[in-house]
């Protein structure tokens, strides 16, 4: 990458990041329309996932799909973090642009993660590009949406609580309209990770019983997208060695695990009046701040 890619990847990253922090809180309808989050923050970071772009992804028509993606996880998480609120104009309105970004630059989500095989499997030749790519960007949609909604409703049913917002389920239909299926369901693991360190953080700052787990999500698909040679690897190399075990061992591991889950969803349906009255309480608060 020379310099002037880079210092015009920067600009427009911090422009872009500019534009964000304007946008959100006309987006989320909020009374005082000030800008959300100190200058220069979320100009720094979009400028810097978008140099992250460049570098992995490289740059090119094809590639600006890449970028708005970017601009639209950094979106929902300055809106989630921001309020707990994720607008449909964020998700919704964006999975659209995503399935035309597929259907119409399908080569490189093609080539991710075994859409090739996949594609097989349901009858569709690779090389037929515009079948492959109507197939991926619907599918994809399709399998992120639906993976997001059974985990929330087995959730909610578990903790007899609402365990996240459809929302999230909303993020994950649009991520899929650009990554294609198997990349959104492989997404959640990094995001399932990211989301407990950040959740844990959010608690300890905010003494508050619910994180947004919005941009856990949007990070997760951000990093298998950059990243997903290096993440994939890595759980394979957790898998042997994990498997490498004593039988013993691995069954004492996945008994403390097991038990660590139970522990903690009997921990969260005892308490789960209180959180969600907690959690009321605090959307009670957050309302006040949005147009009637």
């Amino acid at each position: 990458m020379n310099n002037v890619v880079l210092i015009v990847t920067l600009i427009a990253g911090a422009l872009v990041g500019h534009g964000i922090r304007y946008l959100v809180p006309r987006a989320l309808k909020l009374k005082d329309k000030k800008p959300v989050f100190m200058f220069p923050w979320v100009e720094l970071v979009t400028a810097g996932l978008f140099l992250l772009v460049a570098w992995r992804l490289g740059y090119g028509i094809a590639q600006l799909k890449w970028f708005f993606l970017t601009s639209v996880f950094v979106a929902i998480a300055v809106s989630d973090y921001a309020t707990k609120y994720i607008p449909d104009s964020f998700t919704l309105y964006t999975a659209p642009v995503g399935m035309a970004c597929t259907i119409l630059f399908p080569q490189d989500v093609i080539a991710m993660l075994g859409h090739e095989r996949l594609l097989l499997m349901f009858g569709v030749p690779p090389h037929q590009e515009l079948t492959a790519g109507i197939m991926l960007a619907i599918t994809g949609a399709a399998a992120g949406f639906m993976m997001m909604e059974v985990i929330r409703r087995i959730f909610s049913s578990l903790l007899q609580m609402e365990a996240m917002g459809l929302g999230d389920a909303y993020l994950m239909l649009t991520a899929g309209a650009f990554l294609g299926p198997q990349m959104v369901c492989f997404s959640l693991l990094p995001a399932c990770l990211i989301g407990v360190i950040t959740g844990l953080i959010w608690k300890l700052l905010f003494k508050t019983p619910h994180a947004p787990f919005g941009p856990a999500l949007g990070m997760g698909c951000f990093s298998m997208l950059l990243f997903r040679d290096e993440l994939i690897n890595g759980f394979i190399h957790y898998n042997e060695a994990l498997y490498d075990l004593p039988p013993q061992a691995l069954m004492a591991i996945s008994l403390v695990l097991i038990g660590v889950v139970f522990f903690l969803v009997i921990r969260m349906k005892r308490r789960a009046a209180q959180y969600e009255a907690e959690i009321e309480e605090d959307y009670d608060q957050m309302n006040d701040k949005f147009e009637s």
